[in-house]
């Protein structure tokens, strides 16, 4: 595995992480951006993670995610 997929992986595990962790939250709920997550991947290079964004969840999430297009 190259650097760049383990950091890819490390980031969504990090993501996923955070998305779940919740002051309060427990098996029976489930906070928006964990209703809505999707995730795919291709096993070779490509792991593609969306969800709804809220303002609670922001405060889940202290990250800004940004996307790099290849040139």
């Amino acid at each position: 595995m190259d650097q760049q997929m383990a950091l890819t992986w490390g980031l969504c595990y990090m993501a996923l992480v955070a998305l779940c962790w919740g002051h309060g939250v427990t098996e029976a709920e489930e906070t928006v951006p964990l209703k809505t997550l999707q995730c795919y991947n291709d096993y070779t290079n490509h792991i593609i993670g969306s969800w709804a964004d809220t303002e609670d969840a922001q405060g889940l999430i202290n990250m800004t995610l940004y996307h790099q297009l290849e040139k």
